[in-house]
């Protein structure tokens, strides 16, 4: 008997005439962001969002009357942080902690504590000049950052890695990776005083991690990368982010325990990414040059990789209605509660704007497959009748989706087309949105036509609308049958 005569009973499983195929998942549900527009200081709009608290203050910069000006965003209102004296009106804020300190830079080139109102100049190192940076803060109020001061073994002024600590008070250089040209500067400090940046080695610019009582660590690079990397942040476990070159380009990427890990990029033509900041989760953010054609932000994790952050916003969100082009274009730091913030386009001008990005859970398709009314595994003979019902249940969304109903069995793997029936052709059943489906069943059939053997039918569907099995996000649901004699 031929394939198509032996399959052709089930061409009633699914009734497909007059709806589509039906998403299917699992149990759970979905992380999408919802995202808040900080707008800019009084009379500009151009702004850009760099770091975020565990309690939700966002520091960055803003244009200003005066110029560019360093701002503190909390519950929707943006302060004017000021400026240094002689500070030429223009400062930027780059990492804030739960205190609402702030570190930046004067953009004559001095590093600042920000704290209940106050801006002090936390200095530089000795014998230097008073050029100064301040790039991160952690819990308990400690600085790094870039500070010009004496070489220590040609006394020449030298830019050196910097950690300041009680307000300024105190001052030490970190030094450098043995072979460079004493030139190193720190960007990231965790809460137990571990500190990332980049130095000058011998083998070029390289990622290091300092911590008390230790010589500074060369983090390496990717393969193929020219011996240049750069550290951008550090979790609480130890855990580092930042850019390599590699055998690929320019590239995110992950250090736990001395081993580096590329974390890709998002297939854009300028074949780059950089990784900004990562939490105790495990969460990486950060800027890829997408497949879109611009730099997008992304968000990282061990489970789901790399994805676009503008493919992940909540698509019930007011500001969706309110405006007509949102694109996120960059991603610069996330706190432990999963808030992402940093720079978007948006409105028909496409103006720069500091976001933030709080994430709303969405709740996953549920699909279901049963035979006979019943979950598998179940054990059919020749005797038995055969009835395949469908349900999902799209828990209110309308993603649009690849839809499948597939079947492992003994004639190889199947592909279910509502027009043809069967087909060894890899093919979605359907394209489109995901909508409530009650359950369809099949008449009920005879088994005795099918092949002896196991089987397994599944129903899914997967989110991301391409003609191919995109997992995640893809939900299925499947059951096991053995037809005997």
């Amino acid at each position: 008997m031929k394939l198509a005569k032996r399959l052709r009973f089930f061409a009633a499983m699914v009734i497909l005439s007059s709806v589509a195929l039906s998403v299917s998942g699992p149990t759970g549900a979905e992380t999408r962001y919802r995202i808040t527009d900080l707008g800019g200081l009084p009379g500009h709009d151009l702004s850009v969002a760099s770091g975020i608290s565990e309690s939700g203050l966002v520091v960055g910069w803003s244009r200003a009357e005066t110029g560019t000006r360093a701002f503190l965003w909390n519950s929707g209102a943006m302060t004017d942080l000021g400026d240094l004296p002689g500070g030429a009106h223009e400062s930027r804020a780059w990492a804030v902690n739960s205190a609402a300190q702030v570190a930046g830079q004067s953009l004559d080139g001095r590093a600042f504590l920000w704290d209940a109102g106050s801006m002090t100049n936390l200095g530089s190192l000795p014998s230097g000049s008073d050029v100064s940076h301040a790039y991160d803060i952690n819990a308990a109020g400690q600085v790094v950052g870039y500070s010009v001061g004496a070489a220590p073994e040609s006394g020449v002024p030298a830019g050196q890695a910097t950690l300041w600590e009680s307000g300024g008070a105190a001052i030490e250089g970190l030094g450098d990776l043995p072979g460079g040209r004493y030139w190193s500067s720190a960007n990231a400090i965790n809460d137990s005083g571990q500190v990332v940046g980049q130095s000058e080695a011998a083998a070029g610019t390289r990622a290091f991690l300092w911590e008390r009582g230790s010589p500074m660590i060369d983090l390496g690079d990717l393969p193929g990368g020219a011996d240049q990397s750069i550290a951008h942040d550090i979790n609480n476990a130890g855990l580092v982010v930042g850019e390599s070159q590699a055998a690929e380009g320019q590239r995110a990427f992950l250090w736990r325990s001395g081993v580096m890990t590329n974390l890709g990029d998002l297939g854009g033509p300028l074949n780059r990414s950089w990784a900004r900041a990562i939490n105790d989760a495990g969460q990486v953010v950060g800027t890829s040059n997408s497949s879109r054609g611009g730099d997008a932000g992304f968000i990282w994790d061990a489970e789901n990789g790399m994805r676009d952050l503008n493919d992940l916003i909540d698509p019930n969100d007011p500001i969706l209605a309110d405006s007509s082009f949102i694109f996120l274009s960059g991603a610069a730091d996330i706190n432990e509660a999963g808030q992402i913030v940093g720079m978007m386009y948006i409105g028909a001008s496409a103006t720069r704007h500091a976001y933030l990005l709080t994430p709303v859970e969405y709740p996953n398709p549920v699909p279901d497959i049963k035979v006979n009314g019943l979950d598998g595994p179940l054990t059919l003979s020749s005797d038995d009748r055969f009835r395949l019902s469908l349900h999902l249940n799209n828990n209110g969304r309308d993603d649009d989706a690849d839809w499948w109903l597939i079947a492992f069995s003994p004639y190889g793997t199947l592909f279910w087309m509502p027009t043809t029936g069967w087909t060894y052709d890899w093919l979605p059943g359907y394209q489109g949105p995901l909508y409530y489906m009650r359950e369809f069943s099949s008449p009920v059939l005879p088994v005795r036509d099918l092949a002896r053997g196991s089987y397994r039918f599944v129903f899914g569907v997967d989110l991301v609308m391409d003609g191919v099995i995109t997992q995640p996000p893809a939900y299925w649901d499947y059951i096991d049958i053995v037809i005997t004699p």
